[in-house]
């Protein structure tokens, strides 16, 4: 089997904490791809919270709102970072090819530790991320009523930023690492 080079780790930025306000609800960002349509599907066809979707270009802005019509969506920031820093939590959705397949966690992953937003991932991405070190299942829900039960439970954002927070790490070194397996 050929060693896994994680370039995605790039994305990650530590930035310093600030005392700012988070927005209550939740932040989604990411583009529109068929294989994540069943899970957008879950969320985003009636969500049971505050939910924000964002996207990059005019085109999945435009198809997040055809085939979701009442949902908020709203065109991305230039600085992703800084815009995960004014939300209270970000939603991460995986498609179940990825979740089926050892790829490593995306950029939104990395961007959103740099930014100490606290994710809250679909059940079904917990495979994927423990194969690659990331234990996410106490920061996981199944399915948008479990996302709002969870969001209503009190501190339970604080709690999953507490076990993210241990989360940041040398992900530099171990590119470097990862680069020499490759190597050889």
């Amino acid at each position: 089997r050929p060693a896994l080079v994680n370039w995605n780790v790039l994305t990650y930025r530590p930035r310093p904490e600030t005392d700012a306000g988070r927005a209550a609800g939740v932040y989604y960002y990411g583009s529109f791809r068929a294989g994540r349509q069943k899970v957008f599907d879950r969320y985003f066809q009636a969500p049971p919270t505050r939910l924000v979707v964002s996207a990059s270009s005019a085109q999945d802005i435009n198809r997040y709102r055809e085939r979701y019509p009442g949902l908020n969506v709203v065109g991305r920031s230039d600085d992703v970072y800084a815009e995960l820093e004014d939300w209270g939590s970000t939603l991460v959705l995986e498609d179940e090819r990825a979740n089926r397949t050892y790829v490593s966690p995306p950029n939104r992953f990395y961007e959103a530790l740099s930014s100490r937003c606290p994710m809250i991932f679909d059940i079904s991405s917990t495979p994927m991320f423990r194969r690659y070190g990331f234990d996410v299942e106490a920061c996981a829900v199944n399915g948008p009523r479990d996302l709002a039960d969870h969001l209503e439970t009190p501190d339970w954002v604080d709690y999953v930023g507490e076990i993210q927070a241990e989360w940041n790490g040398d992900f530099i070194g171990k590119l470097r690492t990862q680069l020499a397996e490759a190597r050889h």
